[in-house]
């Protein structure tokens, strides 16, 4: 995969430590690795990422406020938050570079 595009807030990308999520195996210290998932690990006649779809729900990712079925409020702020047309576009940019973080197709 290739690295992650640059994204509209500059040179910058939305998460500048985290690097792409790759398998690493169960032995694996890595918190940000995949212990069992092997995208390209073939079972019955298939790679795994096509019996294993990955998918982010855009909503409830980056819309989300940590609020939960109690009441009680939310308790996440994130710099894409915001309701005018620029604070949209941000979220967009910011679902894409997850995605491709995280190699779904």
């Amino acid at each position: 995969m290739p690295p992650a595009k640059k994204q509209k807030n500059g040179n910058e990308t939305n998460f500048p430590t985290i690097g792409e999520i790759k398998y690493e195996g169960p032995d694996s210290d890595n918190v940000l690795a995949f212990k069992y998932y092997n995208a390209e690990e073939v079972i019955l006649g298939k790679p795994m990422k096509e019996w294993c779809r990955f998918a982010v729900c855009f909503w409830h990712t980056w819309r989300g406020n940590g609020a939960d079925i109690f009441g009680l409020g939310g308790t996440l702020t994130r710099p894409w938050d915001g309701a005018d047309l620029e604070a949209h576009l941000k979220r967009v940019d910011v679902h894409f570079e997850f995605c491709e973080k995280l190699g779904i197709e």
